[in-house]
């Protein structure tokens, strides 16, 4: 059994749902801050570090059609412990642009 699974996803939107705009969502915007160095970080790490605590579900917001971020997801094994991990590989030059403002 592999240690490793890589996701990428760049879901559609589910009109059931409502999704933050990162221009309007400060939980996303520190979320977004951390991924744009493009490593590699866990579910702890962003939680920790964002002040975010429903990581999955910003992680899903970014995604959205209307933010349009691409950011892969890993599942791995440390030290007998698993964990998720993301990493960011696509930001829209207009996020870019908008963060660079901040």
């Amino acid at each position: 059994m592999p240690d490793q699974l890589s996701i990428t996803f760049a879901g559609p939107h589910n009109p059931r749902r409502h999704y933050a705009r990162v221009e309007g969502s400060p939980r996303l915007q520190r979320l977004l801050r951390v991924l744009l160095d493009g490593q590699w970080h866990s579910t702890r790490d962003l939680s920790l570090r964002c002040e975010c605590y429903s990581v999955g579900a910003s992680i899903q917001e970014l995604r959205d059609e209307r933010n349009g971020c691409i950011i892969e997801a890993r599942h791995t094994a440390h030290g007998g412990h698993q964990r998720w991990e993301y990493r960011l590989t696509y930001c829209p030059e207009r996020l870019r642009e908008f963060m660079e403002g901040r």
